[in-house]
C-alpha cells in the first residue's frame, strides 16, 4: 500500500481528468480488490461508496482515473473522507484542492444549518 501513496497523482498529472462512469456497474480488477465485492452498482449509494474506498484506499493512479468520476467524488467527498484513512484523505486533499474546498463548504453549510435550527423562536400574538 505504501507504493500506492507515493504513485498518488497530482492535479497537475490528472487535471482533474477523473473519467470514470457516474452510472452503471463497475467491476474492480483484481490487483485493486482481491477478496470479498469486486463488482459495484452505481446507481446504489453504498456500493458507489465501498467502491471509492477501494479506488482510493488500493487502486493506483490509472486505477483512480479509470473508476472515479470527478463530479461523483466531489459530491461524496464530505462524507467519504470520514471513512479514509487521515494518511489516503491528506494525500488525495493535497493532490486534488478542490476535494478540500468541497469538505470546507459542506462543513460551513451544516454549520450554518445548525446555527438557523438553533436561533431565537419568533413569537407569534394572537
Amino acid at each position: 500500500m505504501a507504493a500506492l501513496h507515493a504513485d498518488a497523482p497530482t492535479a497537475e498529472e490528472t487535471d482533474w481528468d477523473l473519467t470514470g462512469p457516474a452510472d452503471g456497474t463497475v467491476d474492480l480488477p483484481l490487483h485493486v480488490v482481491w477478496s470479498g465485492r469486486s463488482s459495484f452498482s452505481l446507481d446504489r449509494p453504498k456500493a458507489r461508496m465501498s467502491l471509492y474506498r477501494t479506488v482510493l484506499a488500493e487502486g493506483q493512479r490509472d486505477d483512480l482515473i479509470r473508476f472515479l468520476n470527478k463530479d461523483l467524488l466531489l459530491a461524496q467527498w464530505p462524507v467519504l473522507r470520514r471513512l479514509i484513512s487521515r494518511h489516503i484523505r491528506d494525500v488525495r486533499e493535497d493532490a486534488f484542492p478542490e476535494l478540500a474546498q468541497a469538505a470546507m463548504t459542506a462543513a460551513a453549510d451544516q454549520d450554518a444549518g445548525r446555527a438557523i435550527g438553533s436561533g431565537p423562536q419568533a413569537s407569534v400574538d394572537h
